[in-house]
C-alpha cells in the first residue's frame, strides 16, 4: 500500500505542476501599461534552503514511512541549467518485528529504531526560469547511509523526479520537489517542500542616460503671393531637422528590453511625437561573442524590439520606422577577448542605435 501511496503522490504532483495556467506563469502586462514585467533571472547564482516532507520506503525493506529533513545547496550555471547536492535525515522504525533472519536490505527483529541518511547529487533543468512560476526536471547520484546497517549500511542510488519554485520575491521562493530514488532494486520515494534563497547572480548595469537635446522651434514659411491665374498653390515644405535619439543597451544573448530601455524608449517616442515629420532608423548590434549568423539575427531581432514598443506602447506609426541589424560588424569598443562576455566593452555593443533619416 505505502508503494501505491507513493506513486499516487508521484502522479498527483505532475497532474498539478500540469494545471498551472500558462497565463499565470508568463504574467502578462498589456501593451498600454506603463509598468515592465518582473523577471527572475536565475544565472549565476546559488541557492540554499532547508526542506522538509515524507519518505516512503518499498515494502520488502519493512520500514515505516516517516518524516524526512534536510539542507540542499545548488548553483545555476544558466538561467536553465544548474547542479545541486542535497543532505537529508530519515529517522524511523521496523514495521514488521515478527520477522526474523536476515535478508539484504530488510530490516527484521530484534531491530526496531532506523536512522538514514542520504546524500544527493542531482542536475536540474528549469523551464520559464525568468517567471515567477518555474517548474523543473531534475536526476542524479546519491549513497543512503544506514545505522544500524543491514548486511550492509550504504547503498548507492539513482533518483529522478519533477518539482517547481514559486518565487514570492526575486531572491526568495518556495519549492516543491516529487522524487523516485532506486537503489540495488529499492523504489523509495519522497515528496518535500523547501524555502529557497538565492544570492549572486548577474550584475545589471543600466544604460547610461543621455538627456535629450531641445528640439529647435518649427520655422515659419511664409505664403507666395498670387502672381498670376489660375493660383497654384504651394506645397507646405517638410523641415528636415538633426534630432538626437538615446541608445538602447541589452543584456547579453537577449533581445526583450530592460526596464531602463523602456525608459529610454519614452523619452525617444516623445521626441517623435513633437516632431511628427522625424522618420527614423533602428540600427541593431551585438557584442563579439558567438556565431556571425547568429549575431545577425540576434541584432535584427533587438531592432524588432524596439520598433515593436515605439509602435505599441509609444504610439508611433510603423510607417515611420525602419530597421536593420549589423551583427557584431559595427562595434562601439573593441572586445579584447569576446569570451567575457560580461566586460565593459562587451555591454557598450550590445545596442539599438536610433538614427534621424534626413
Amino acid at each position: 500500500m505505502k508503494t501505491i501511496y507513493s506513486k499516487v503522490l508521484m502522479i498527483a504532483g505532475v497532474a498539478l505542476l500540469g494545471s498551472i495556467n500558462p497565463a499565470f506563469a508568463s504574467e502578462p502586462v498589456s501593451a498600454g501599461d506603463s509598468s515592465a514585467r518582473k523577471t527572475y533571472e536565475q544565472a549565476k547564482r546559488f541557492e540554499v534552503g532547508p526542506f522538509i516532507g515524507n519518505h516512503t520506503f518499498e515494502n520488502k525493506q519493512n520500514l515505516d514511512d516517516s518524516l524526512t529533513y534536510g539542507a540542499r545547496l545548488g548553483y545555476n550555471f544558466t538561467s536553465h541549467f544548474g547542479v545541486e547536492g542535497s543532505v537529508g535525515v530519515v529517522n524511523t522504525n521496523v514495521k514488521n518485528k515478527a520477522r526474523v533472519g536476515a535478508l539484504k536490505g530488510q530490516y527484521r527483529s530484534p531491530t526496531d529504531d532506523v536512522d538514514l541518511t542520504t546524500y544527493q547529487l542531482d542536475a536540474i533543468y528549469q523551464f520559464n526560469p525568468e517567471k515567477r512560476f518555474t517548474p523543473f526536471v531534475t536526476a542524479g547520484f546519491g549513497s543512503y547511509h544506514y545505522s544500524p546497517e543491514v548486511l550492509s549500511n550504504d547503498m548507492s542510488t539513482f533518483d529522478y523526479g519533477i518539482g517547481a519554485k514559486y518565487w514570492m520575491k526575486k531572491d526568495v521562493a518556495l519549492r516543491v520537489d516529487l522524487k523516485d530514488q532506486v537503489g540495488d532494486s529499492f523504489h523509495n520515494y519522497s515528496a518535500t517542500m523547501e524555502v529557497v534563497f538565492a544570492f549572486g547572480g548577474r550584475s545589471h548595469k543600466p544604460a547610461p542616460v543621455v538627456a535629450p537635446e531641445p528640439a529647435p522651434e518649427p520655422v515659419e514659411v511664409a505664403a507666395v503671393p498670387e502672381v498670376v491665374a489660375p493660383v497654384v498653390e504651394e506645397k507646405p515644405v517638410e523641415q528636415v531637422i538633426d534630432l538626437v535619439f538615446e541608445d538602447v543597451y541589452f543584456n547579453f544573448d537577449k533581445s526583450t528590453l530592460t526596464e531602463a530601455a523602456k525608459v529610454i524608449l519614452d523619452r525617444n517616442a516623445q521626441i517623435l511625437k513633437d516632431n511628427p515629420m522625424a522618420r527614423i532608423r533602428i540600427i541593431g548590434h551585438t557584442s563579439a561573442a558567438g556565431a556571425d549568423s547568429y549575431n545577425q539575427r540576434l541584432s535584427e531581432k533587438r531592432a524588432k524590439s524596439v520598433e515593436k514598443y515605439l509602435v505599441d506602447v509609444g504610439n508611433i506609426s510603423v510607417d515611420r520606422l525602419t530597421t536593420v541589424g549589423y551583427g557584431e560588424t559595427a562595434l562601439a569598443m573593441p572586445e579584447a577577448n569576446p569570451k567575457k562576455v560580461h566586460s565593459e566593452a562587451a555591454k557598450a555593443n550590445m545596442r539599438v542605435i536610433i538614427e534621424n533619416v534626413k
